[in-house]
């Protein structure tokens, strides 16, 4: 007896056979099911499609003076490789939010990139949204009124939505070994992604180049310096323009001359003078206060040359001042202007070394169903499920299922059994 219960114990084939048709219904219809959601997943409408593009980090070049120099003099190049931090550096600014957001806003404005509806979103989410929008907005409303609140402004989440989908379904990854950026982007409409997936690739260029080109301050300087420089030549024509306004080439000079020759003037009209008292007749004396009457005159028109070149002397000390001081701050602000350019110029050459390796092109087939892969796959999963849970099912039934095992846990003999017919057709 105890070798018959020993050989059906041992019989592993037999009892997986027995299990296998004792829940025949189960595992048939778990398999069935499964079969039908794979198919039906299968053959979605919908379909994804996985866009990617590539980014590679160049070695930064460095110029660097050492004693070795080529032999027309020209500093040695020493190229320093990229690190990791460098990699996942640019894979934080391909991913940001900023970046996206900025992204999706651009192609927003112009309709070129949305969220297509799927049929869950058509024909559950959009009704239903439809139906409680009356009564979201009655209560609302209500409360508003009760609390004496002014409405709030409805704010438009499209951007918020699409940034927020455009972050869980854009990814980067380091390939392996390599300088290379991998970025993918999953979308249900090829042609729309593609556009999306190399518009954000021209943005991050962008990004980079602010991010280490300042313009603003390059602008400023620029500014300033054509401020100055047009301030300069202001005062320059100015100064032109009060020298030939009074006929001055040389005030300094002049002044000096007109000084000497006003004393001159005025020591004639004294020794003139002088003769008066000693000329009895007539005639001379009108001849001498002609004579004084003429050098009063160039008297006159002499003070009032000094007049005006003094005044020309003061107007030019101020504009001295002034077109000393503009010269000096144009030339402080166009070298100022010209480092940074310099600066500009190195910052360039860090800028060049990321470059987009491979824009996104639509891809031949969707990632999402694939219904070659997806079939034979899903068939094999159902099929191990149905058994997993048949045989779970027959695990945890802790009845009798044949007559050795009365014989074995009763140790009873069995005299007959008898199938039950009604439970077989069940």
């Amino acid at each position: 007896m105890n070798n018959s219960v020993d050989t059906v114990e041992n019989n592993y084939i037999r009892e997986f056979v027995r299990i296998f048709f004792a829940n025949r219904k189960l595992i048939r219809r778990i398999f069935v099911g499964f079969a039908i959601f794979t198919l039906l997943v299968s053959l979605l409408p919908q379909k994804w499609w996985e866009l990617s593009g590539q980014v590679i980090v160049l070695s930064k070049k460095l110029s660097q003076s050492t004693e070795t120099e080529s032999m027309y003099g020209t500093p040695a190049a020493r190229y320093l490789p990229p690190e990791l931090q460098d990699l996942e550096t640019e894979s934080n600014i391909l991913r940001s939010q900023e970046l996206i957001r900025k992204t999706v806003s651009e192609l927003h404005a112009s309709g070129e990139f949305y969220l297509q509806p799927g049929l869950i979103d058509t024909w559950v989410l959009e009704p239903v949204k439809t139906a409680i929008a009356p009564i979201k907005d009655q209560i609302t409303s209500t409360i508003n009124d009760l609390f004496d609140k002014e409405p709030e402004e409805e704010k438009d989440s499209t951007i918020d939505e699409l940034s927020e989908f455009v972050s869980e379904e854009l990814t980067t990854e380091i390939l392996p070994g390599s300088n290379v950026i991998l970025i993918t982007f999953k979308f249900t409409d090829p042609d729309m992604g593609v556009m999306f997936l190399n518009k954000h690739l021209d943005n991050y260029l962008e990004k980079r180049r602010e991010l280490l080109l300042d313009e603003a301050n390059i602008d400023f300087f620029l500014d300033k310096k054509n401020r100055f420089q047009a301030r300069f030549e202001e005062l320059e024509r100015e100064k032109t323009k009060l020298l030939n306004d009074y006929g001055a080439t040389d005030p300094d000079r002049e002044l000096t001359l007109t000084m000497d020759q006003l004393f001159d003037e005025k020591n004639k009209r004294n020794l003139l003078r002088d003769l008066i008292p000693e000329k009895r007749k007539t005639q001379e004396l009108r001849v001498l206060k002609a004579q004084i009457s003429i050098i009063d005159e160039r008297l006159e028109l002499l003070n009032k040359r000094v007049s005006e070149l003094n005044e020309v002397e003061s107007r030019l000390v101020r504009l001295s001042t002034e077109i000393d001081a503009v010269r000096e701050a144009y030339f402080t602000y166009s070298r100022k202007y010209e480092d940074i350019r310099t600066q500009e110029n190195e910052n360039a050459r860090i800028v060049s070394n990321v470059k987009v390796l491979e824009h996104a092109t639509p891809p031949l087939k969707p990632a999402f169903p694939r219904p070659k892969l997806m079939i034979p796959l899903g068939l094999v999963t159902g099929l191990l499920l149905a058994l997993s849970l048949g045989y779970i099912r027959e695990f945890f039934d802790h009845g009798f299922k044949h007559q050795d095992q009365i014989i074995k846990y009763l140790d009873i003999p069995v005299i007959a059994t008898i199938n039950d017919n009604d439970l077989n057709k069940s």
